[in-house]
């Protein structure tokens, strides 16, 4: 055995274990690198949920401005009933007045007449006394006329009242109306964070995925690294395995060698002695 081949063996175990270290701060490394990945993988589901919370909030935020518009329509054609009927009142109420208005000119003239008639009736003595009779019951056809236009009046007011209250009823209407309106803009505020959540959701996942396949791209860099160390680290095994053969077949040609070198030396020694005597 020569001393360069010792140095070759020396400097390939050198070698393998410096390629052992190596193997083991790449196997380190991506260990630390799996667990990134996992742990962008959560985030990844936990943003995957977030959007499809997202979702079903805006799915609900939509059936609720649906039967929000629902109700306005209501509204609206409620109000729309009501100005009907309040039109409708009012010329009812126009209509009654002016009825009020004739039947208190005829009564008041109706009486005007009775009271001529019965000075007149009164003038003529015996002779005016059944003129008289029908003066007295023309008065009182005039005070009936007279009480039935208090009663309509009466019921001009009543109508008036009630169309006070069909006022405040539409009052209130335009009221809830226009709670309703800031209602509606409460919910096109809340779509519009929504949507922003959603846009932001969206950059979110995309820079995740962007991150996520840089990481599998240097996995992938890592991959093809230890691939290359452990064909180094394979080629070097065969060569020790190789320089191992060799070296243990220069140990046995030593062995027999120096056996043979023992065995001249011991017959040049007898030689010597014989060569002495």
């Amino acid at each position: 055995m020569e001393i360069g081949d010792l140095n070759e063996v020396n400097e390939l175990v050198s070698r393998l274990n410096n390629e052992n270290v190596k193997i083991a701060e790449v196997n380190d490394y991506i260990q630390t690198l799996s667990a990134g990945i996992e742990e962008m993988n959560v985030q990844a589901q936990q943003l995957s949920d977030f959007a499809v919370e997202s979702s079903s909030m805006a799915e609900k935020g939509k059936e609720i401005s649906d039967n929000v518009a629902l109700k306005v329509s209501k509204i609206s054609e409620t109000s729309r009933e009501m100005s009907n009927a309040i039109s409708i009142l009012a010329e009812y109420s126009k209509k009654i007045d002016e009825i009020v208005y004739v039947i208190s000119s005829i009564a008041s003239q109706t009486n005007l007449l009775a009271l001529n008639a019965s000075i007149e009736a009164a003038r003529a003595g015996e002779a005016g006394r059944g003129f008289a009779v029908v003066a007295e019951n023309v008065r009182e056809l005039a005070d009936r006329s007279k009480k039935a236009a208090e009663q309509i009046r009466d019921l001009i007011k009543e109508m008036q009242e009630n169309t006070n209250r069909v006022i405040e009823a539409i009052q209130e209407n335009v009221k809830v109306t226009e709670e309703v309106k800031e209602a509606i803009q409460e919910l096109i505020a809340a779509f519009d964070d929504i949507a922003r959540r959603a846009n932001e959701t969206a950059t979110m996942v995309k820079e995740l995925s962007e991150g996520i396949d840089e990481q599998a791209n240097s996995v992938q860099m890592l991959v093809e690294r230890i691939d290359s160390i452990s064909k180094d680290v394979s080629d070097n095994l065969n060569f020790a395995t190789q320089l191992t053969e060799t070296v243990k077949g220069s140990i046995e040609k030593l062995e027999v060698i120096k056996n043979k070198v023992s065995q001249l030396k011991d017959e040049l020694d007898k030689t010597l002695e014989k060569l002495e005597v």
